[in-house]
C-alpha cells in the first residue's frame, strides 16, 4: 500500500495593521485569501481516507 505525506501550512492570516509579528500563541483569524485556500483543501482533502 502507498502512503502519502502532505505537508500543508496555515492560511494566510488577516494582520490587524500590516505588521508581521510573531503569530502563534492565539488563534489568528483567516483573511479572505486564506479562506479560499481553506476551501480548496477541503474540496481536495475532502473525500480522501
Amino acid at each position: 500500500m502507498t502512503r502519502y505525506l502532505y505537508l500543508i501550512r496555515h492560511g494566510r492570516i488577516a494582520f490587524e495593521d500590516n505588521i508581521k509579528r510573531c503569530i502563534g500563541l492565539t488563534n489568528t483569524p483567516l483573511d479572505e485569501t486564506g479562506k479560499k485556500q481553506a476551501q480548496l483543501l477541503h474540496q481536495y482533502f475532502g473525500n480522501s481516507k
